[in-house]
């Protein structure tokens, strides 16, 4: 689990502080449900979605270049080499 610190106004803060009471529970899992409920919200999201799309697609697009850029540096046989655990690494991630 990871920290995080964030700022709130003072009148927010306030407001949390009062809706934890009365609930009974803690700021911080008032803060965690506001969160995991905003993330569902924004998954459901067509548009978000979209968005992901493309970065995963520049992600690869990115790796790729590197990839061949690392491999030119390379003698040939270990670009070979290289290259065939790459083959064989796909076609187990397909089985």
């Amino acid at each position: 689990m990871k920290t995080m610190a964030i700022r709130l106004e003072d009148d927010t803060s306030a407001q949390l502080t009062m809706l934890a009471q009365l609930e009974a529970t803690t700021v911080a899992d008032l803060v965690r449900q506001a969160l995991d409920s905003l993330i569902q919200t924004k998954m459901s999201n067509p548009e978000l979605a979209a968005k992901a799309s493309q970065v995963v697609e520049a992600i690869e697009a990115e790796a790729s270049a590197k990839k061949q850029a690392i491999q030119s540096l390379l003698p040939p046989e270990t670009a070979a080499q290289a290259k065939a655990k790459t083959t064989r690494r796909k076609s187990a991630e397909a089985d």
